[in-house]
């Protein structure tokens, strides 16, 4: 995704469209990209000759991919039906990037589960594979959230 004038001012144009309605999405997903970026960040940072520090980093990991499992579950399992149901075949590209989720998800905890039990002199490499496939997941949800605040939103408002 490119961002560009035209697609920023619809992006306000939806937003104003919206206004008075409930955005289902609005804090959940802010909490998400705090809570990926905090993480991110605190990867970024953490010293691989620390011991505690790592095992920090990996935990973070740990506590962001179960809160990112459980809302693709919450998603899929409650919003995609609602939207399938008045806007057939509008899910199918999030559908697609949820399961690519879950996989990133499951590969991302196994690396800060085997962060943890990595050797001292092996952590700063492990850490840094960490930290780029950490950042990877991060930039693919901020662009899918983005596709859900604004085609999901405004078909939900248009639906319901």
């Amino acid at each position: 995704m490119q961002s560009h004038a035209l697609e920023m001012a619809h992006v306000a144009a939806t937003a104003r469209t919206g206004q008075g309605r409930f955005n289902l999405y609005a804090g959940i997903h802010k909490a998400l990209r705090s809570f990926m970026a905090d993480t991110l960040l605190a990867v970024g940072r953490a010293d691989p000759t620390d011991a505690a520090d790592v095992n920090l980093a990996a935990t973070r990991v740990g506590e962001l991919m179960d809160l990112c499992a459980s809302h693709v579950a919450h998603e899929n399992d409650f919003v995609h039906p609602a939207l399938q149901a008045r806007c057939p075949g509008i899910c199918e590209p999030v559908a697609q990037d949820h399961e690519a989720h879950l996989r990133h998800i499951a590969h991302l905890r196994d690396a800060a589960q085997s962060l943890l039990k990595t050797e001292a002199s092996e952590r700063e490499p492990a850490l840094q594979a960490l930290y780029l496939g950490l950042a990877l997941f991060v930039a693919d949800n901020f662009q899918h959230m983005h596709t859900e605040e604004t085609v999901h939103n405004s078909a939900l408002w248009a639906a319901y």
